[in-house]
């Protein structure tokens, strides 16, 4: 029973990978976020200081997160993939 309790407890989340630009906004004193081609909008939660480029072209693959946060502007991702397309 407990081993069924702690399997209850384990959150499932989802992957993801698309292409888009990073965009910076000026909310919260400033976020980096990421505009898929299709126009999802993603807050990511480790996005490296060479990738924190406004308007910069990547490729991505990361999870989603969905930790609330102060600037409510797109899901969290943890991205574990990051790719500038040039």
């Amino acid at each position: 029973m407990v081993v069924l309790l702690l399997f209850g407890c384990i959150e499932e989340n989802d992957t993801t990978s698309a292409s888009g630009i990073v965009l910076y906004t000026d909310i919260e004193g400033g976020i980096y976020g990421i505009v898929t081609d299709s126009g999802e909008h993603y807050l990511p939660e480790n996005l490296s200081s060479e990738f924190k480029k406004d308007s910069l072209r990547i490729s991505f693959e990361g999870i989603i997160t969905d930790r609330p946060t102060s600037a409510m502007w797109g899901r969290t991702i943890t991205l574990t993939k990051v790719v500038p397309i040039q």
